[in-house]
């Protein structure tokens, strides 16, 4: 699938707006103060009212989903036992079966 039209003398010429441009790291943003944030600054930041929110919303389902998971861990428990219990009964019988065949 080759181009016949294709001259090897034909050079395609960068625009300097290719991926070197965008590899260098995000424009600076002007009107920015010089005063640089930290992480004291940031953690120790007071908390919006919709970002508490999100925070409630977050901790209801992970509420909820943790819930789920205990009462799917407990019906697996539970299924264990019962057929660990019903291989018992079944291994019982089938000993005796054996034991009066000889």
């Amino acid at each position: 699938m080759t181009d016949k039209n294709f001259d090897a003398n034909d050079e395609v010429q960068p625009d300097g707006e290719g991926s070197d441009a965008a590899a260098s790291g995000p424009a600076p943003q002007e009107g920015t103060s010089g005063e640089e944030l930290t992480v004291d600054d940031i953690l120790g930041a007071a908390q919006s009212d919709d970002a508490a929110n999100a925070d409630a919303a977050i901790a209801d389902a992970e509420s909820a989903l943790l819930n789920d998971l205990k009462r799917l861990q407990a019906e697996y428990a539970n299924y264990r036992r019962r057929t660990e219990e019903q291989r018992q009964v079944e291994i019982e019988p089938a000993k005796g079966e054996a034991a009066k065949g000889l």
